[in-house]
């Protein structure tokens, strides 16, 4: 296994509009239930689907028709099918609009994260590790994981981190976007040192 090449993930730059739609449509549904943190409580609901929450059962501030909703409305192929950081990209605009931003995150474009990672990664050495102090919602782990499958990352933001872990933005979206990631989930740390995911 470690002599084949790691399938390559052509992450695109700027996020397509059906999952951003998706992504869109299953945030309002909760905001439409008078839930001010919808965007928390979705990355929660995905890190749960996916197996990667701290919790054992769906957060009680889900609702049932949310959950239902949430359910019948996410498309996971979209994600699959155009492969982007669709929750980080959600939580910069969501901080950009005059939100409170108090980790002044902004997320390092994709391109970016693929050139640094072509400039420094040797793409023979599977193991190799990279650990990312201020992982953000993962997209330099995005493009590394394209040659190593030993990624590590921590930040100071727990919702950004969250995000990461699900690789929906470091933990939901890691899970969806890219499955390699899943199981590196458990190496991303918030700023107390505590496991972000068990």
């Amino acid at each position: 296994m470690l002599d084949e090449p790691i399938p390559g993930i052509n992450w695109l730059d700027v996020p397509h509009n059906e999952p951003k739609k998706n992504l869109q449509t299953c945030i309002t549904l909760s905001q439409n239930r008078g839930h001010r943190n919808a965007f928390e409580l979705f990355v929660d609901w995905l890190l749960y689907g996916f197996g990667a929450s701290r919790e054992k059962t769906l957060p009680t501030q889900i609702q049932p028709e949310v959950n239902a909703g949430w359910y019948k409305t996410f498309n996971l192929g979209l994600y699959l099918k155009y492969p982007h950081d669709y929750l980080g990209q959600y939580a910069a605009e969501l901080y950009g609009n005059g939100k409170h931003n108090p980790t002044a995150y902004f997320p390092t474009p994709m391109h970016l994260c693929d050139l640094m990672v072509k400039m420094l990664m040797d793409k023979t050495d599977k193991t190799a590790s990279v650990c990312d102090p201020c992982v953000g919602s993962g997209r330099l782990l995005m493009a590394a994981s394209n040659y190593s499958l030993n990624l590590y990352g921590m930040d100071i933001d727990p919702l950004i981190l969250k995000s990461a872990t699900s690789t929906c933005s470091c933990m939901c979206r890691g899970a969806f976007a890219d499955p390699r990631l899943s199981k590196v989930l458990t190496m991303f740390k918030n700023h107390d040192n505590k496991e972000a995911v068990s």
